[in-house]
């Protein structure tokens, strides 16, 4: 049984319209930028909040968060809201993650799913029915580099990708938008951008969200006592990447800069 990190209510930015999104801990990756610390390790964890150590991460109770869920189903259908589900990485646990999308789609609910691409493709392929919005990370497209540094396999990733892409469900009722967090001496360079939107116009992706990196998980690695690993220390102005939107919307990209 996966451990849960958090449910947010009235989140506006994991999706359209008002949503509840539900973070599952663990994750395959160890991303040095990551801004959420205490979702990477699939055990509970002890957190100082408030002064206090706490702890992160219980066993996940399908009926206690359904029950937490339609506390904000009127929101849901009122703003063509739902559900979105999150991590660390949720495509992790896949038996329980299709036990909660089923149980959503009983009830009517969107459901959005966000994820790096890096959980076994039977997983996609069984949770395709049930998914309304994938929220797909593309982090490189250089491989070795993106395994170096994170320990992403980018051909894993690509395999889902297109297995959603190509799948019947998919241009039934899904939708897709390809997530581009923006990370300096990483990916900040024509290079990456360039290869990024070929590689979308390749798959036939359409929408593209540019995230540009920000030190929110600064805070949260004190607070896990550890030390923040990465070298950057100062936010990515939004600004910067306006000459990149510019350059996939030139292409026929729909690409928003997401803060």
């Amino acid at each position: 049984m996966p451990n849960l990190l958090e449910i947010e209510r009235f989140a506006t930015h994991d999706g359209p319209g008002i949503r509840t999104v539900v973070f599952l801990k663990a994750c395959p990756l160890h991303c040095p930028w990551c801004a959420n610390p205490e979702s990477q390790s699939p055990e509970p964890e002890q957190m100082r909040k408030n002064g206090e150590q706490v702890w992160i991460g219980r066993p996940v109770n399908i009926d206690e968060v359904m029950a937490i869920l339609e506390r904000d189903a009127d929101y849901y259908a009122n703003s063509g809201g739902g559900i979105t589900f999150s991590g660390g990485e949720c495509m992790m646990h896949g038996k329980v993650l299709l036990q909660l999308l089923q149980a959503c789609k009983q009830r009517g609910w969107h459901t959005a799913i966000e994820t790096s691409g890096m959980a076994p493709t039977k997983t996609f392929e069984a949770v395709l029915p049930y998914v309304d919005l994938f929220l797909f990370d593309l982090k490189h497209t250089d491989a070795q580099k993106l395994k170096a540094v994170t320990g992403a396999d980018l051909a894993l990733i690509l395999k889902n990708l297109r297995t959603i892409l190509h799948s019947s469900l998919f241009t039934f009722h899904s939708s897709l938008t390809l997530r581009m967090p923006i990370i300096p001496e990483f990916n900040f360079n024509d290079e990456h951008f360039t290869s990024a939107f070929a590689l979308a116009k390749e798959f036939g992706i359409r929408h593209i969200d540019l995230l540009p990196y920000h030190t929110l998980g600064i805070e949260k690695y004190r607070q896990l006592d550890r030390k923040y690993p990465y070298p950057v220390t100062q936010p990515l102005d939004k600004k910067e990447l306006v000459p990149y939107q510019q350059q996939g919307q030139a292409l026929g990209l729909d690409i928003h800069i997401v803060t």
